[in-house]
């Protein structure tokens, strides 16, 4: 595994785009990353807080699935703070939303994201999995 991590990416996505994130997930790993979402790797009786700041600890990349949703939870501000704390890629991707303004939380200095909202997605997801591999090389 690249420089020693576990995972090379952490999702961070609101539940209510559990959809779109299951088919990126999907993909992901189709493409050979070892990806780590909270549906498959918190356990039960696990704390979640501990759980996701391993998940970001053990990942290169978090990969931000920015929607409105998204930038109203706190949880994923949290995500997204842990992960710039620890110098972790941060890689957002707009995957609902008119704007960036209204997927990305107001403190977030955004990167380069890309966009993948609607049929951008399968357009262009082998370009978003080249830059992954990129970053991870």
């Amino acid at each position: 595994m690249i420089d020693n991590q576990k995972y090379h990416i952490f999702i961070s996505y609101s539940r209510a785009n559990s959809d779109i994130k299951d088919k990126i997930v999907r993909d992901l790993r189709d493409y050979g990353f070892d990806v780590w979402v909270d549906t498959k790797n918190i356990a039960l009786t696990k704390s979640w807080t501990e759980e996701i700041k391993k998940g970001i600890s053990n990942s290169k990349i978090l990969l931000y699935l920015g929607s409105p949703e998204a930038k109203k939870s706190t949880y994923i501000s949290y995500e997204l703070g842990y992960a710039d704390a620890l110098n972790k890629i941060i890689l957002p991707i707009r995957i609902k939303g008119l704007t960036w303004e209204e997927c990305i939380p107001s403190w977030y200095s955004v990167t380069q994201g890309m966009e993948l909202r609607g049929s951008q997605y399968d357009k262009r997801k082998d370009k978003l999995f080249a830059n992954i591999r990129e970053l991870l090389s």
